[in-house]
């Protein structure tokens, strides 16, 4: 059979002309692909910062505490972005990170970092402002070392009570069982703060008394090890220096602090 070469030659052009087509339908638009990488870039710009938390003392973290990484405005305090993590079962340094989308971030605003450690919301332990360049994506702070915070409540020389209260007290006697020979037990309070030795370690705390109600709070404690006798009564003092609610001096002089109608320690000011 003879072919006829016309129409072979017009069924190959036809062939070709499909095989074109066909390309062009399957190639992208030029610069689409960019343009969905441009916009997601765009949706987010996000920088982590690292840091290590820590403070000098030895003292453990109390129970309830939370490590917190902020970023503020330099001018103001206000935070604009935050992370929280509980401490449960840790001890310092603690690491923190914070995830920041530059995006959402105010304009024309210096910004610091700062860590903190709180307890009920309250920050016991803060950072001084650390200046941070959000134009990376990681920022590696190191550590940052903590300081103690003196927080807000009645101080010593608000009412005539409290400020009977300032000066170095030795304890005599915890919930009528006295306490062991040639060992000591302080309390030592300036404003808002409480401190001192429990038996073996140091202890420090914040405290208010307003309307005659005693409030002893975010007691931390440092970790060295004493004989079983010292330990015991350094648990008695502590139990007793948290549940006390109330205070009151006898005629000698005496100090008392009380556990609802109990007295729970009895010193005496150090001369």
């Amino acid at each position: 059979m003879r072919r006829n070469p016309l129409l072979a030659a017009s069924a190959l052009t036809l062939f070709i002309a499909l095989a074109a087509c066909s390309g062009e339908q399957a190639t992208p638009a030029a610069g689409a692909g960019a343009d969905a990488a441009e916009g997601a870039s765009m949706s987010t710009q996000t920088t982590t910062i690292a840091a290590e938390l820590f403070y000098r003392e030895r003292i453990a973290l109390p129970p309830g505490a939370v490590a917190v990484a902020a970023l503020e405005i330099a001018d103001s305090g206000a935070v604009v972005a935050e992370a929280r993590d509980e401490l449960a079962d840790q001890s310092v340094p603690v690491s923190v990170t914070l995830d920041i989308d530059r995006l959402q971030l105010p304009q024309d605003a210096g910004l610091v970092f700062r860590g903190s450690i709180e307890v009920d919301g309250a920050a016991i332990w803060r950072s001084e402002p650390q200046p941070v360049d959000l134009a990376s994506e990681t920022i590696d702070l190191g550590s940052v070392m903590l300081m103690a915070v003196d927080e807000p409540g009645t101080s010593v020389d608000s009412t005539p009570e409290a400020s009977s209260l300032a000066g170095t007290w030795v304890v005599e006697d915890i919930r009528g069982g006295g306490i062991i020979d040639d060992s000591r037990v302080t309390l030592e309070f300036s404003e808002r703060r409480v401190a001192g030795r429990a038996s073996c370690n140091s202890y420090q705390g914040t405290w208010s008394l307003e309307d005659g109600q005693l409030a002893i709070v975010n007691v931390a404690v440092t970790m060295m090890a004493c004989p079983e006798a010292i330990m015991n009564q350094e648990r008695s003092f502590l139990d007793a220096l948290n549940s006390a609610d109330g205070m009151r001096f006898d005629d000698t002089g005496a100090l008392f602090l009380t556990s609802g109608d109990d007295d729970v320690l009895r010193a005496r000011r150090e001369r």
